[in-house]
């Protein structure tokens, strides 16, 4: 068994994994739909990447065993970020959607490079 940490993207919630829970926890896996920092109870302060995978990674220390990590849309910045300050307890990352950003480059540096605005 194992545990797979599912990351919303940008302007999204843990609910956007609802219809992929199950099927995970009857393939053997046990799922973590997580709510993110910025969103919900955090939607009233900035946030940034450290701050969204520090939570994200304080959630997988506290997991025993093999995890892997599921980033959705901007989730998968997150996800790497989190694989790349865990390596030793992220046995995994798989992207839906997912975006992939250089190492040190955040989605705040990429917005603003291409002068996108959040919606």
């Amino acid at each position: 068994m194992s545990h797979v940490v599912l990351v919303h993207g940008a302007w999204a919630g843990s609910w956007v994994w609802d219809t992929v829970t199950e099927p995970l926890t009857a393939a053997g896996h046990t799922p973590h739909a997580l709510s993110l920092p910025g969103v919900g109870r955090w939607a009233d302060r900035d946030v940034t990447l450290d701050d969204v995978a520090g939570h994200v990674a304080e959630y997988v220390a506290g997991l025993e065993g093999t995890v892997f990590v599921v980033g959705h849309s901007g989730g998968g910045i997150v996800a790497t970020q989190v694989a790349e300050m865990m390596p030793d307890r992220v046995a995994g990352v798989a992207y839906v959607a997912g975006m992939m950003l250089p190492s040190g480059v955040d989605f705040g540096q990429l917005c603003d490079g291409l002068g996108l605005e959040p919606p």
